[in-house]
């Protein structure tokens, strides 16, 4: 992702050029988030960003309409999108690929979505300002 947009940029690792820029679709208009009560820009208005596990998949934030956004890979089609709570940010899977972990930095929560039907299913109270998550499979 990147500073200044909502979404992000496609790199082909072999000539180590970006080729591509996927914005997401976000109405700003009325929405509450990062933006503010407008919608002004925000200078990291995605802050988040995670391929699925079974590389099926990619999906980022977007702070200005507190939503996930899903793309399929490698096409890059759009999917669809999960709103989350408020301000979401970094982002983990399941080693399954089956549940993508959400950390709401505003709310104070994770919102716990589930991949293949792409909805909530789950807000974890977290406290204060969660905005790093990892996953971590033990033995």
């Amino acid at each position: 992702s990147l500073s200044g947009m909502s979404g992000f940029a496609v790199v082909d690792w072999a000539t180590r050029k970006e080729i591509r820029r996927i914005e997401t679709p976000y109405n700003a208009k009325g929405i509450i988030g990062m933006g503010g009560p407008k919608g002004e820009p925000h200078g990291v208005p995605s802050h988040g960003i995670g391929v699925a596990p079974d590389n099926s998949s990619v999906w980022v934030n977007s702070r200005m309409d507190n939503t996930v956004y899903a793309y399929s890979l490698p096409d890059l089609k759009l999917l669809g999108y999960v709103p989350t709570q408020y301000d979401p940010m970094a982002m983990t899977f399941s080693p399954d690929s089956k549940k993508l972990y959400v950390a709401n930095n505003g709310a104070g929560t994770v919102s716990v979505i589930d991949v293949p039907g792409r909805k909530v299913v789950a807000i974890i109270p977290v406290g204060e300002a969660p905005k790093r998550n990892t996953t971590a499979k033990l033995p």
